[in-house]
């Protein structure tokens, strides 16, 4: 990945989006498919596949383990009301400020996802992507999720593949 790449090289900041990369991300919000199964690279590819990002604009987002902060860049294009990144590692939090510098209408809170300090149903969309498998009790997550989410709200979460043998 291209943003790994730059760290070891020594540019802390993450890569600023191209329009592909942020079709690519904001398709991997709203697609079933992995977003690892390709992107989405023209409006006509987006309507084919049913894709619709529009729903974003004006809602508020919550993004708990937010890394460097790429999903807060892209619900930011797509027009998200309300952005709030949530990350437990104050140098990833640091990262996620940084490439959101300039947003205005975006939070920042260190914050494991276990206690989230926001009343219940504060925000329409909730994403937690690859972060569970940090957790040491997940459900508590996922509660969280489920009590920070307005009703008719949509939670994005999504985990690695994990492949278990069961021993005989």
């Amino acid at each position: 990945m291209l943003s790994s790449r730059r760290r070891q090289l020594g540019d802390r900041s993450p890569p600023p989006p191209t329009r592909t990369s942020i079709r690519c991300v904001a398709s991997s919000l709203t697609s079933a498919s992995p977003p690892w199964e390709g992107c989405i690279s023209s409006p006509d590819d987006r309507q084919a596949h049913g894709l619709n990002t529009s729903w974003v604009r004006g809602k508020r987002f919550l993004d708990v383990g937010c890394g460097g902060g790429e999903y807060g860049v892209i619900l930011a294009f797509l027009e998200a009301s309300r952005i709030v990144l949530v990350d437990r590692d104050p140098q990833q939090l640091g990262q996620a400020r940084r490439a959101l510098r300039r947003l205005q209408r975006a939070e920042f809170v260190r914050s494991d996802g276990v206690a989230l300090p926001f009343p219940d149903s504060s925000f329409d969309g909730v994403l937690c992507l690859r972060v569970l498998h940090h957790a040491r009790e997940p459900r508590l997550i996922t509660t969280e999720l489920s009590r920070v989410l307005a009703p008719h709200g949509q939670i994005f979460l999504t985990e690695h593949r994990h492949e278990t043998r069961i021993a005989e």
